[in-house]
């Protein structure tokens, strides 16, 4: 395969992979409310936390593909080799969509706090100090109440 063959494939195989985890993570997940909900919940029944389920699942992947590879055929012919190379890349994309989504939360925690602990002293200051702080006051609370749908 030449290299543009090859960017072709992947480009191809990139676009399928999409369609593929749109629909089934609005199956799994339950739509736009959490993309990762149905790995949180092996942590939920205390089975193990959602990157052991992650990794569990890719290595189900992993076996399906080595034993394929070593006998050289497939027992559930409406899923070849390909289509579980792409469900392990998939994996691997909810995986480093789910530490991300992980980091983020833990990196806006300190900031919501700081925010809210300044809301606290700008509170406290409105009433000993001339109004003018309430315009503020009232832009830091709706910045706040953003950030906490946000996060």
């Amino acid at each position: 395969m030449k290299h543009e063959e090859f960017l072709k494939f992947h480009r191809n195989t990139i676009e399928k992979m999409h369609k593929t985890v749109e629909a089934k993570n609005k199956d799994y997940s339950g739509g736009d409310r959490d993309a990762f909900a149905n790995f949180r919940q092996v942590e939920e029944l205390g089975i193990c936390s959602a990157e052991v389920g992650f990794l569990t699942r890719m290595t189900d992947k992993i076996s399906r593909i080595s034993n394929i590879v070593r006998t050289g055929k497939t027992n559930v012919n409406s899923e070849s080799v390909i289509d579980t190379l792409q469900d392990l890349s998939n994996y691997s994309i909810l995986l480093a969509g789910y530490i991300q989504d992980k980091n983020d939360k833990i990196n806006v925690a300190p900031k919501i706090r700081r925010k809210r602990r300044n809301l606290k002293t700008n509170t406290e200051t409105v009433g000993t100090e001339n109004k003018s702080n309430s315009k503020g006051l009232s832009a830091l609370a709706e910045t706040l109440k953003n950030e906490t749908k946000t996060a």
